[in-house]
């Protein structure tokens, strides 16, 4: 290797014979120099000539090693501090240059969320610790701070005892799933999967339920090539393979997950509980037997993604959370992350098929971040996968040789499009608010931001409308998506609302921490409504088990961590009891995993003890104040909303406001102010069903009217109420 030749060596023969131009620098360029190849010490270099790159020599005034070495005369001092101010007024101008394309300093006034990028550490009484890396759940935990006195909640024993018969602690009928909780290691050795099918002649009825239930909601596979495999293994299930039969068992799983105890008595002759037990050890110890881990093959990795779903939707979201890392790797191996039209050998089916399956581990790793308060694994720039066509199955076959041209309107895919989308719009609509929160400095740029983040779910709607259900849906099925629309919207945009910067009682900074907002009381509202809408309609019977395991433990925390905020008026009797609605539709144990969540600084259950207390004192003071009420009521605007959706409860919104009249003893014959009439509501516009479900709480009311001059609770919220009492005024009126 030839290396660079000293100053003061002469010209060799080949340099001189070169008809180049004059040597420009008595060292070698930079290049030439970091390569450690020969430089001709021409402006520009053959080296750099011939390779087409830009050609640069050190500054020519740098002192030689023998200045350094001796002693500096008078001359050499000057010579060296010219040196020193040039090569300082060099990096000068590049400081300068390069300030411009420094970001700039975050303001010092941002929220907590902005100023602890790193997440948050909350300790429990015990001392444990749990990390949270999610902005929701850091701003609920800092409002939950703001406004509730944990260290008195904690010495309260009412508060503190998990056993007390709240009304919205709902016994458990059943414990934890039983599983060998090792099947990663390996299937238990001599076991007979064989025994763990159910009856040849329940398994046409199982996939009826699958195709019914279950596949409009996931879309994982090709039901047309599954329909093809069960009608071959009817007759013989003694040499299955070992991915077919893992499948079989997913399928088996998620059939029962979506039927109601009494459907499972009655068609399969065993109870629901211990027929989930005995399918989900099956496909654990299935999925062991195929070597899901060593041997990633597609029909595996699809039992394994539905596996995943239908445990969360048992209640077990922290096993199914900590597994997800492993299936987002196993979809990676298998190059899921990557759209099959950039990748060779991969037929048109397959493309398609891995489209379905890696947009469901996308959603799986959303709902599991949300369990565990942190970040998803699967974030914006790491894949390329397109989402799936809106296609029927019909459309897609095995032997084709291009995708199918994608249809216009409601399809077999549509449900699974729609939430595809609305995650989407939800990523783009969080990017935009954390991309333009540093720049806001005024409430006009606060308002402006609100409006485009409004717009984007405007325009999500308007697509999901176009586009996956179409002017020609029947009216059940637009009833249907609009349902499932509402309630995953509903999530999203609340998740999305709380990042959204506020000014601060100051009028001057900026900060995440937003005011007490009704709007987002009504929001919750709606989002319960939804939810309750979907587990009672008739329509939406089959996918009722999507309804009643939808995440709800957002809306509760944000919910009773808002009332504490607020006087209590009907908005907040409607919240009150939409949340009701949903608890009473639970499945048995779901509100005790509720209670435990560890992703909260005041636990779900004490918060909840909290939040009854503070009721009871507000309408026994309204009760005691019958002019205060008639204030209150007369100065209640149930919130603008966004219009997105072709339904309304304005049902709900009656109910509340008759029921809260009752409560705090105000005539219900006639109203100040009707809540449903503002501006904002979509009274008369609810075409799509004729009947909302009652509420089940029509005693409740009539009972607590029979107490009505019961003392106030001996919690002292005096100085909260008129504080909140100024807030309410300041935002009923926006």
């Amino acid at each position: 290797m030839d290396f660079e030749t000293p100053p003061h060596d002469s010209e060799s023969p080949i340099d001189q014979s070169r008809p180049v131009q004059p040597i420009a620098s008595s060292r070698s360029c930079l290049t030439c120099h970091r390569r450690k190849v020969r430089c001709d010490r021409r402006n520009p270099c053959n080296h750099c000539s011939r390779n087409n790159i830009p050609c640069i020599f050190p500054s020519a005034n740098r002192p030689r090693r023998s200045l350094l070495g001796s002693s500096l005369n008078g001359n050499d001092e000057d010579d060296a501090a010219d040196e020193i101010t040039s090569r300082l007024q060099k990096l000068e101008s590049i400081v300068e240059d390069l300030r411009g394309k420094v970001p700039k300093k975050p303001n010092a006034s941002r929220s907590a969320a902005f100023q602890q990028p790193y997440g948050r550490l909350l300790l429990d009484p015990d001392g444990k610790a749990k990390y949270l890396h999610s902005a929701f759940w850091m701003h609920i935990n800092v409002q939950l701070e703001q406004h509730v006195d944990t260290d008195w909640l904690s010495n309260d024993p009412k508060a503190n005892n998990h056993k007390s018969s709240n009304r919205i602690m709902i016994p458990s009928a059943a414990s934890a799933l039983d599983s060998s909780q090792t099947f990663i290691h390996g299937p238990l050795d001599g076991l007979n999967l064989q025994s763990l099918h159910p009856l040849p002649s329940q398994i046409p009825y199982l996939w009826h339920v699958w195709k019914t239930n279950i596949d409009p909601m996931t879309k994982c596979f090709h039901v047309p090539t599954m329909q093809k495999i069960i009608e071959t293994i009817a007759t013989d299930m003694s040499h299955l393979p070992p991915a077919i039969e893992t499948l079989l068992f997913a399928i088996y799983y998620g059939a029962i997950t979506s039927l109601d105890d009494a459907d499972v008595l009655k068609d399969m002759g065993v109870e629901k509980q211990p027929l989930l037990k005995r399918f989900r050890f099956a496909i654990e110890q299935s999925l062991a037997k195929a070597q899901f881990l060593i041997v990633p093959e597609i029909l595996t990795f699809q039992a394994l993604v539905l596996f995943l779903l239908f445990l969360r939707k048992n209640g077990d979201f922290r096993h199914s959370a900590m597994l997800i890392p492993l299936a987002v790797r196993i979809a990676q191996s298998l190059g899921l992350h990557r759209d099959g039209t950039h990748l060779q050998n991969l037929s048109p089916f397959r493309t398609e098929i891995h489209r379905r399956l890696f947009w469901g581990v996308v959603v799986l790793d959303r709902r599991a971040s949300e369990d565990i308060a942190m970040d998803p694994m699967f974030v914006s720039g790491a894949y390329d996968t397109h989402p799936p066509l809106n296609i029927n199955d019909s459309d897609l076959l095995p032997q084709a040789a291009h995708l199918p041209t994608e249809r216009k309107g409601f399809t077999e895919s549509s449900f699974v499009l729609i939430r595809i989308k609305t995650l989407l719009t939800s990523e783009a609509v969080q990017k935009m608010i954390l991309t333009a929160a540093d720049g806001i400095r005024t409430q006009a740029e606060i308002d402006q931001l609100q409006a485009r983040c409004n717009e984007e779910w405007q325009n999500c709607a308007a697509y999901i409308r176009e586009h996956y259900i179409g002017a020609d849906a029947t009216p059940d099925i637009r009833f249907r998506c609009e349902a499932m629309m509402g309630l995953i919207m509903a999530k999203l945009r609340l998740m999305t609302q709380c990042l959204i910067p506020s000014m601060s009682e100051d009028g001057v900074t900026v900060t995440i921490r937003r005011p007490p907002s009704l709007l987002r009381v009504a929001c919750i509202s709606e989002m319960f409504e939804f939810n309750h809408l979907g587990t009672h309609h008739p329509s939406l019977k089959q996918f009722r088990w999507v309804f009643i395991s939808y995440t709800r433990w957002h809306g509760s925390s944000m919910m009773l961590t808002e009332m504490l905020r607020h006087p209590w008026s009907s908005i907040l009797e409607r919240g009150w009891e939409a949340m009701h609605n949903v608890f009473q539709d639970s499945g048995p144990g779901e509100l005790e995993q509720l209670a435990e969540r560890t992703v909260m600084v005041v636990p779900f259950q004490k918060l909840y003890h909290l939040v009854t207390q503070y009721r009871k004192s507000e309408l026994a003071r309204l009760r005691a104040d019958p002019e205060a009420a008639l204030q209150l009521h007369a100065a209640t605007v149930h919130p603008k909303g966004l219009g997105l959706f072709e339904m309304s409860f304005d049902e709900y919104i009656v109910k509340a406001d008759k029921s809260w009249r009752q409560l705090v003893g105000l005539s219900t014959e006639t109203s100040q102010s009707s809540p449903v009439d503002v501006e904002g509501t979509q009274s008369g516009y609810n075409k799509l069903y004729d009947v909302i479900m009652s509420s089940g709480r029509q005693d409740c009311a009539e009972d607590e009217i029979a107490n009505g001059h019961e003392e106030p609770v001996e919690y002292d919220f005096e100085a909260l109420s008129q504080q909140e009492m100024q807030d309410f005024y300041n935002f009923a009126t926006v």
